[in-house]
């Protein structure tokens, strides 16, 4: 009534204490195939420290994943498509994408994967060099003109 017993050929393989809590789990991490165990490893904390070593701009875009979701499961399913994105066009276009999808206010997997489709993430960045004076002209006449009419 405390234990399962698993038996293949008339061999006990395995045995675990019964969990009584209502969906509980005890089971062994040795004892899951490798695709269960490589499930399980997706968390959180795991995708932190991997966008920590690309750059502070793909930090910033996976902590956004987990803020503001009810659902965990939706937060680490996009983490994986970022982390998928960062392996196939490199870690510096993905930073490069991350950081513009911070400066236009959407850090999520759509933004980031239009970015590097278009190769926005390769474009000079021109925002902060706006013009601020009209240049001289002969076809700008300027408040002068104007105000002798």
């Amino acid at each position: 009534s405390n234990t399962l017993e698993f038996f293949q050929g008339g061999q006990r393989v395995a045995s675990h204490l019964r969990s009584r809590v209502v969906n509980g789990r005890t089971t062994l991490r040795e004892h899951q195939p490798p695709a269960h165990r490589q499930y399980a490893d997706h968390t959180p904390e795991k995708y932190l420290d991997w966008a920590s070593q690309v750059g502070p701009a793909a930090l910033a875009v996976v902590k956004a994943q987990f803020e503001g979701r009810q659902q965990a499961r939706l937060s680490l399913r996009a983490c994986n498509d970022l982390k998928r994105l960062a392996r196939d066009c490199g870690v510096d276009r993905f930073e490069a994408a991350c950081r513009r999808a911070l400066d236009i206010g959407s850090p999520v997997v759509k933004s980031v994967r239009s970015i590097l489709q278009r190769g926005i993430d390769t474009q000079l960045h021109h925002d902060h060099m706006l013009q601020t004076e009209l240049p001289l002209h002969p076809n700008v006449r300027g408040r002068d003109y104007y105000s002798a009419r």
